[in-house]
């Protein structure tokens, strides 16, 4: 078959030519690339959970100006007291108050702080840390009392089984919540970390 009677041109400048074919098929794929990074635009744009912050803990910390812009809070824990015993209490409060407004559900009494869990401290065996996930519900909400549910696991010592639990509690304020402390007896280890995430 010869070249001009030939399917697909070599003339540029025929339409059906093998240039002017590359060119559609090199701009049908800018087109794809555009619409794939719109697309994952969107997607990250409409995450559900968003990072809110990501800090270390040491001593008492507070993760201030907390946003008002999302349905629910998560925070994720993981923790070790530099106190001189084996473990100590896990304490968490809103707001800067300290009157017993917190009923936490393993406790008979209103109390100052949510104690839910113990962490190792500096006499548990090297290297356990508690890993814990607090979830505050409708937190900018000022109608209503704020619902918290606490998952924890802890060891101790490495010959010793550990432990997980599994709690809830009620922060009797309807005030929204702006800020959260996390403390405990004699500071947190400088591998302490808690990371806060917003829930749409």
């Amino acid at each position: 078959m010869s070249v001009t009677t030939a399917r697909i041109s070599t003339d540029p400048n025929h339409p059906d030519s093998l240039s002017s074919g590359a060119a559609k098929i090199n701009s049908n794929f800018d087109a794809i690339d555009s619409a794939f990074y719109n697309i994952i635009s969107l997607i990250e744009g409409s995450a559900d959970i968003v990072k809110i912050v990501d800090v270390q803990m040491s001593g008492q910390m507070t993760i201030a100006n907390i946003p008002q812009t999302y349905r629910h809070l998560k925070a994720y824990f993981v923790s070790r007291s530099v106190a001189n015993e084996v473990d100590s209490y896990f304490l968490i409060q809103f707001n800067g108050v300290t009157s017993r407004d917190y009923w936490a559900y393993n406790t008979t009494n209103a109390q100052n702080s949510f104690a839910f869990a113990r962490i190792p401290a500096a006499n548990a065996d090297v290297g356990f840390y508690s890993t814990g996930e607090l979830l505050v519900f409708d937190y900018a909400n000022k109608n209503i009392a704020k619902s918290v549910q606490v998952s924890q696991i802890s060891k101790r010592q490495k010959a010793v089984a550990g432990s997980s639990s599994f709690t809830g509690g009620t922060f009797d304020k309807t005030d929204a919540v702006t800020s959260i402390t996390f403390s405990t007896s004699g500071g947190f280890t400088a591998d302490s970390r808690v990371v806060l995430y917003g829930i749409k």
